[in-house]
């Protein structure tokens, strides 16, 4: 059952977050991890460039939004929340873009490439990313 489902009638879902690790456990960790990758595949763009950069813009947004569909257990503070939330979505974005660049990579040139995008990219995003990642300064990293 998705998240907005499950909030349907305003309710949120109740999470369990080990601080000392910055971990979800439990039955809902799984939903609230799923959900802050939505939230970041569908609000984010990546010519926006890095995560402080993508983070300045879209992260009180972000945040809000998953903020609306979970608390933690226990009334603890919500900077325990906020704080996981941050490290998963760019944990989450980092993962993404990885597995971008592993797309980029099955084809040998960029018309190849272009003509291949990802179903969860805006087009002049995965442009970007292609650009991006021929450039010598990604080849450098």
């Amino acid at each position: 059952m998705s998240v907005d489902m499950k909030t349907k009638y305003g309710g949120k879902i109740i999470v369990d977050i080990l601080e000392d690790i910055q971990s979800a456990v439990g039955s809902r960790a799984r939903d609230i991890v799923n959900y802050c990758g939505l939230t970041v595949r569908s609000t984010i763009s990546f010519r926006d460039g890095n995560w402080p950069t993508i983070f300045a813009k879209y992260g009180e947004v972000m945040w809000l939004k998953v903020k609306d569909k979970f608390e933690i257990r226990g009334g603890r503070q919500e900077h325990v929340l906020q704080g996981f939330v941050i490290n998963t979505m760019q944990r989450l974005l980092r993962a993404w873009k990885i597995r971008l660049h592993a797309k980029y990579l099955r084809y040998k040139t960029d018309k190849d490439r272009l003509s291949h995008p990802p179903n969860n990219v805006a087009p002049e995003d995965w442009v970007h990313l292609v650009r991006h990642f021929g450039s010598p300064e990604f080849q450098l990293t």
